[in-house]
């Protein structure tokens, strides 16, 4: 009985070990949190003190060189977690490498699926391509791991690594920097797709503009106005879509520097959408026939439609809610007038005598509101025109307790004290690297 009970303790105890030994990209420590200058995250004891020790340093000085930074992470078990994708989670989580750069590696060490994973930064990839990648692995880490000279086997691997970046380097990052790396070309680009922009955009408006003209459908100046304002804002909505998909684009296969290149794109709008905004004036003021002599009819200057308007047509002018664009026949003295509403202004229609001009006037707290219940606020609106007032009774919410407010002070904890923790750059994987097992 004695013999079964301790049969099952060391089970059990054995169990809970396997258990505590599979991690996920959450609880695998960063060793950067601990010292900003550890590279090497060795939670299960795999690699010795002194090998440790040495990797460390070999990584200290790899980024004081060079500005590369290499993780190296030694765990017991993942789980059933595919090693790549781990990897790949597992440094974009971490951010090895410096930002822009995406000058990093990690290196990820699997004890029971007897694999190691290199995923490479974009930056390292020029360097550290897929193929010396699965050299180093082979040649130099293999043989150990398969005697089970682990430490041996990752202190041989980054010697190798270092040495590799060391020579390719120039003393600084390990690829130029983004904003050097083929800047001619870079413009070269956008100012061809800049000129496209200009010549399509324009293109497009011009041909619209015929289409309106000739269109039977869109009888009054108003109508064509309208038309050709909203081919102006699909002109606009699609550079948006192009500013958008080029950013993504450079976030996605290149580096973020290259959105400021993309945002010159929209200046390449403004030619057609000031030939849109002259085309627009002309529809709207183009001489009209009069649908009682058939003369041609004129629009009215500003200063002289004012007495063909009734009197609010006249105050919402004034008052820049809507503006009128009077037509006049010299022959029979019939007039037309257009409504131009100003969609930005403050007004809107007045109930009672229908003249866009009822606006907010004031508001005021008839109850305030409380812990327990809600409060009530008047809002009082009033036309210009007519004098007219409605009040609107909007509720406020009850008022909240805020944190700590109730159960005296609260204490954050674990920001005092001398902690010389840091993190990584904040890199990216480049999608590069290589597996082996043994």
């Amino acid at each position: 009985m004695k013999k079964n009970i301790l049969f099952i303790l060391l089970f059990s105890s054995h169990l809970f070990v396997l258990a505590a030994q599979e991690y996920t990209i959450k609880t695998v420590p960063n060793p950067k949190t601990f010292d900003a200058a550890n590279f090497v995250s060795n939670p299960d004891g795999i690699l010795d003190t002194y090998t440790l020790a040495q990797v460390n340093k070999m990584l200290q000085t790899l980024e004081a060189d060079t500005k590369a930074e290499v993780a190296v992470v030694l765990l017991n078990s993942i789980d059933n977690n595919n090693i790549e994708g781990f990897a790949v989670k597992l440094f974009e989580e971490w951010g090895i490498g410096k930002k822009n750069v995406d000058n990093g590696l990690l290196i990820l060490f699997v004890l029971d699926k007897r694999t190691v994973r290199f995923e490479v930064g974009y930056g390292l990839e020029g360097v550290l391509p897929d193929a010396i990648c699965k050299r180093i692995q082979i040649q130099t880490m293999i043989p150990e791991f398969k005697n089970g000279n682990y430490g041996a086997g990752i202190l041989a691997g980054v010697e190798r690594i270092v040495s590799i970046v060391h020579t390719n380097s120039s003393n600084e990052v390990v690829l130029p920097e983004p904003g050097k790396q083929s800047t001619g070309i870079v413009w070269q680009a956008i100012l061809a797709v800049c000129l496209s922009v200009i010549l399509i955009s324009w293109l497009w408006i011009h041909t619209m503009v015929g289409k309106i003209k000739n269109d039977a459908k869109l009888p009054t100046n108003r109508a064509r106005y309208h038309s050709l304002k909203t081919k102006r804002k699909t002109v606009n909505y699609l550079t948006v879509a192009i500013v958008v998909a080029g950013s993504l684009l450079a976030l996605l296969f290149f580096h973020a520097i290259y959105m400021l290149y993309v945002m010159v794109i929209p200046l390449a709008i403004i030619p057609a959408s000031l030939y849109a905004k002259a085309q627009m004036r002309k529809l709207r003021t183009q001489p009209i026939r009069c649908d009682v002599c058939e003369s041609m009819m004129h629009i009215l200057p500003e200063d002289e439609d004012n007495k063909f308007l009734d009197p609010s047509q006249d105050f919402e002018e004034r008052i820049q809610s809507v503006n009128y664009d009077v037509f006049l026949c010299n022959n029979c003295g019939n007039k037309v007038v257009f409504e131009y509403d100003n969609k930005s202004s403050n007004y809107a229609k007045c109930p009672k005598c229908s003249a866009k001009a009822f606006t907010k006037k004031t508001s005021y707290r008839i109850q305030a509101p409380t812990y327990i219940s809600a409060g009530l606020q008047r809002v009082v609106y009033h036309c210009k025109f007519c004098g007219y007032e409605k009040n609107y009774d909007m509720s406020l919410p009850r008022l909240q307790h805020t944190a700590g407010g109730i159960g005296g002070n609260s204490s954050g904890g674990g920001s005092h004290g001398g902690s010389f923790g840091g993190s990584f750059g904040g890199g990216r994987s480049g999608g590069g690297g290589s597996t082996s097992s043994w």
